[in-house]
């Protein structure tokens, strides 16, 4: 829910969670119907025409010499 702006109180109640899963489905439904996704069929059509990229091999932003004397 922070992602799209919705602030959490600290207590994190459940009334809070239920108020914060129903902004996000509502944000996720504008997304999608910005890209004519407005039912299930489509939304199934469109899952599996936007298969993900795949990952590109992990990297670590130190030397590898620094690499190398860490425990695995």
């Amino acid at each position: 829910a922070g992602y799209f702006g919705w602030p959490l109180a600290a207590p994190r109640r459940s009334a809070e969670h239920v108020a914060a899963t129903l902004f996000v489905w509502e944000k996720l439904i504008e997304l999608l119907a910005a890209r004519d996704v407005t039912d299930l069929e489509h939304l199934a059509s469109w899952l599996d025409a936007a298969k993900p990229a795949k990952p590109l091999a992990r990297g670590w932003p130190m030397p590898a010499e620094a690499l190398s004397d860490l425990p695995r």
